[in-house]
């Protein structure tokens, strides 16, 4: 029964996913309990810190994502892209790169660099950063909007180098479909992910796309979780049953949020976005690559 009150979010679980407690409401609670949980760390934290309240903090309460074009100062950023670039150059020739062809999620690939997975047809690659072999990536993740975004999304503080180096290569429609490119959220409860897109990112690239105002726990939000709670629990096993919610337009209209926003960025912006909001990934061409500094911050719901 424990596992209620974790971070465990999939209804394969015995009790998260218990039908009778669901049927009395568990999901909407839990997701109740969790905001409630984020309100205080949040209070306490503000309270003892005495800062008040920054205009990334601002865009995330009213919007649940913000964008931040030209983040780094020049120089930095210029810095930052060539180590980026060159850590990506390296894997390439120890792993040429290749599209996925098979559906749905797929098993991580251990690489001497990282790590690769594909969603579908695309790959996600992924480096890891530390302050020794990558400073200038490293340097890039301690800053205080992020610490601001941290607190205003979790309630806790930013771990800085809690990043990767991060490339997606796109395989087009014809492709086995990337189930990242369905509207959905991460988690039950406010969650981070942020990404320092380190090249421009047009429409043609596959750019995020996110549904504003998703990020908040209204009624018809709360209803719509439970409902799509039950029917998961009493109907076959699928990616959806681990409890990272796919939304449709139906449920949009039904939850009064409007159509998702594409966010086709130039190069040194910076996107944070409260992934319990709806969001995905945009069918880019084949081909398409996307670099970036990716970092998230998915802390316990129920903690101080």
């Amino acid at each position: 029964m424990m596992s209620v009150f974790t971070r465990e979010k999939s209804f394969a679980d015995p009790w998260v996913g218990h039908a009778g407690l669901n049927r009395l409401g568990l999901h909407r609670h839990r997701i109740a309990l969790a905001r409630a949980m984020l309100g205080l760390r949040r209070a306490l934290r503000e309270t003892f810190s005495g800062g008040a309240r920054g205009a990334v903090a601002q865009m995330l309460d009213t919007d649940g994502v913000a964008v931040l074009p030209n983040f780094l100062a020049e120089e930095v950023f210029a810095r930052t892209q060539g180590e980026a670039r060159q850590l990506m150059v390296n894997a390439d020739r120890l792993e040429p790169r290749q599209t996925g062809s098979r559906p749905g999620f797929q098993t991580k690939i251990n690489r001497p660099f990282g790590f690769d997975r594909h969603d579908g047809g695309t790959l996600n690659r992924f480096i890891p950063i530390d302050p020794i072999d990558t400073p200038a990536c490293y340097g890039a993740t301690d800053d205080s909007r992020l610490s601001e975004a941290a607190l205003a999304i979790t309630g806790g503080p930013w771990r800085p180098g809690k990043w990767w180096v991060y490339e997606t290569l796109q395989a087009g429609d014809a492709a086995p479909k990337d189930p990242q490119t369905d509207l959905h959220r991460d988690t039950f409860f406010p969650d981070l992910k942020c990404w320092l897109f380190l090249e421009d990112v047009g429409e043609e690239d596959g750019p995020f796309a996110y549904v504003v105002g998703s990020h908040m726990a209204t009624p018809a939000r709360l209803a719509w979780e439970q409902g799509e709670a039950n029917r998961l629990i009493a109907g076959p096993a699928g990616h959806a049953r681990g409890g990272s919610l796919r939304c449709d337009a139906d449920g949009l209209e039904q939850m009064g949020l409007p159509a998702p926003t594409h966010f086709p960025v130039a190069a040194n912006t910076l996107v944070i976005a409260n992934t319990f909001g709806f969001h995905k990934r945009t069918v880019g061409k084949e081909g398409a690559l996307r670099l970036a500094l990716y970092g998230h911050l998915r802390p316990a719901p129920f903690g101080l």
